[in-house]
């Protein structure tokens, strides 16, 4: 960031409200060496950026945070946030979904789909105190095959419902690329219906088939996904222990 932008006292105050910010910008016009003192709240920022970058840094591979909610779980309650995502055959994500896997008392009981689980957990709208408490790390890691595998069995549903959607639109294009294909195979026999031209014709013709060969095969690769999703588990709740 400019260093004209960096505070004096080194605290930033962001905000996500545009009618504060465009109040703010008007204010700080009437200083030409003013810069705003309250900067937009959005996913952009640099300053989110670095706040995003330090967070990531407490956590080495294979590892995610454990909060422990007294007042929003239940004893012996525990839900894992999971990231999952299935790829089409180019390896770009088609399906992302972020849901909680919530076990209690060692049983799996649900899958809870993101907003929900934010409302009924206060994350983000409430604060929690930090005490002191010893976690059962085992406990957690012994859930955790149960907590992956049902991630599993959730996104090859989403994955599911996702063909059941997309593969109608898919086979729509594919049969207008096939009569597209037709049509141009019928002006090559009304430009080239000469004997002698009959070699031209045959290579314009696989000219055709190739390029349309090509097509429908990036078609279907951007558009087709395989069954194995990517889960990534961003944090662990659990409730009293």
């Amino acid at each position: 960031m400019p260093s004209e932008v960096w505070p004096d006292d080194e605290i930033f105050v962001l905000s996500a409200d545009p009618d504060v910010i465009q109040k703010e910008i008007k204010r700080s016009r009437k200083d030409e060496n003013a810069w705003p003192n309250i900067h937009y709240l959005w996913q952009h920022n640099p300053i989110l950026a670095w706040i995003n970058d330090k967070v990531v840094a407490e956590f080495g591979r294979h590892e995610a945070p454990v909060l422990t909610l007294f007042s929003t779980l239940a004893q012996g309650e525990t839900v894992f946030i999971i990231s999952a995502l299935i790829p089409n055959r180019k390896g770009h994500p088609l399906v992302h979904r972020w849901f909680g896997v919530t076990v209690k008392q060692d049983d799996f009981q649900q899958i809870e789909k993101f907003k929900p689980l934010l409302n009924r957990t206060g994350l983000g709208k409430n604060r929690f105190p930090s005490k002191e408490t010893q976690l059962d790390l085992d406990s957690l890691r012994r859930l955790l095959p149960e907590a992956v595998q049902q991630a599993k069995i959730y996104m090859s549903e989403q994955r599911q419902t996702f063909e059941d959607m997309i593969n109608p639109k898919l086979q729509e294009q594919l049969d207008k690329l096939e009569r597209l294909k037709g049509k141009q195979y019928k002006q090559l026999e009304l430009f080239y219906m000469e004997k002698k031209q009959i070699n031209k014709k045959e290579q314009e013709k696989r000219e055709i088939e190739r390029k349309f060969d090509e097509f429908i095969d990036w078609v279907e690769e951007t558009m087709t996904t395989e069954d194995k999703p990517f889960i990534q588990v961003v944090a662990v709740l659990q409730g009293a222990q």
